[in-house]
């Protein structure tokens, strides 16, 4: 996904409370997705679904470990699974399904579906059309026009804390 749209998201955080805390997700129209996860006072990592750090907002000095990997930033540590995967940052832990995707951070629970499609995350529902297009969110409906574009629905909402934004069209 864009990292453009993840920083404009960051900037659109108005309200930062809590610690280790599951704090945006932004999804394509199929379901793919990545998860802003608060780490800090004022740091924020961003991952994908399978556990990849794809970018990070934690100021301080960067140490990385013997495999090349980020050990530190500013204070915050990062830790790995036998997987490579990320199992801690800050004090924020990660867990993965047999499939190898993020089935927990921080106690927010992620599930999917037997397409390997998000289904499920915090308590809130994603369902599909017939062409594999997210249809709702958390009860709010999705449109696509007929060239497959994305041409109705409340695309960006919160629920429970969690603020969550589709994105793309065809």
């Amino acid at each position: 996904m864009n990292k453009k749209i993840i920083v404009l998201l960051f900037c659109l955080l108005t309200t930062i409370v809590g610690f280790g805390q599951v704090k945006k997700i932004v999804t394509d129209v199929y379901g793919d997705f990545e998860t802003a996860v608060k780490v800090g006072n004022e740091a924020f990592v961003t991952i994908s679904s399978k556990g990849e750090v794809l970018d990070t907002e934690i100021n301080g000095n960067i140490y990385y470990n013997s495999s090349g990997k980020v050990s530190s930033i500013g204070g915050v540590n990062f830790y790995y699974n036998s997987s490579g995967k990320v199992s801690s940052i800050g004090g924020v832990n990660f867990y993965y399904n047999s499939s190898g995707k993020v089935s927990s951070i921080g106690g927010v629970n992620f599930y999917y579906n037997s397409s390997g499609k998000v289904s499920s995350i915090g308590g809130v529902n994603f369902y599909y059309n017939s062409s594999g297009k997210v249809s709702s969110i958390g009860g709010n409906n999705f449109h696509y026009n007929s060239n497959g574009k994305l041409s109705s629905g409340k695309t960006s909402f919160t629920h429970s804390g969690i603020s969550f934004r589709v994105t793309g069209g065809n």
